[in-house]
């Protein structure tokens, strides 16, 4: 029995090059669908596009990303790096149990996003807010600092007690 031919821990493997590929494509489909963003759609100008701009680069000292830089005119749809960053920020808000009234779907004008605008620039002075995000973003590399000084001790402990012997 040849290996295409097995049945390999549940899975049948397919008999040809065409259905494996087929079976990637749909893969890749599956997994470009669930990360896809619906983009806000409407009339946005180029100044409150910038103050978007502004609020979200005000995370950037404590998410650390690269800074957004401001567009040069009105659009009819949010970038998509933005929105993405948005919606990271939206999340990790949810996470530290200070939800947004955000929905991107349903930005369309410029007051709608002046609200979305406000409520990222509360939620950046928010101290708790800042305080989960270090602790998320910083909290583990701590744990490896203290797990390298007791290694540290235990090689020192080691030199003493071959002194000791000697």
């Amino acid at each position: 029995m040849s290996i295409n031919q097995s049945n390999m821990g549940g899975i049948e493997l397919p008999d040809n090059r065409e259905q494996l590929q087929q079976a990637g494509d749909q893969v890749d489909f599956e997994i470009e669908s669930s990360m896809m963003i619906e983009l806000p759609e409407g009339q946005f100008t180029e100044r409150m596009l910038n103050r978007l701009v502004d609020v979200v680069n005000k995370y950037q000292p404590i998410m650390q990303f690269e800074q957004f830089e401001k567009v040069s005119n009105d659009s009819s749809q949010l970038p998509l790096e933005l929105a993405q960053m948005i919606m990271m920020i939206t999340a990790a808000a949810e996470d530290a149990e200070l939800p947004l009234q955000v929905n991107l779907a349903e930005v369309e004008t410029d007051a709608e996003l002046a609200s979305v605008i406000g409520q990222l620039d509360k939620l950046v002075k928010n101290n708790d807010f800042k305080a989960f995000l270090e602790e998320e973003l910083f909290g583990e590399d701590e744990e490896v600092v203290e797990e390298e000084e007791v290694v540290e001790d235990a090689e020192e402990d080691m030199d003493q007690m071959f002194a000791r012997r000697m």
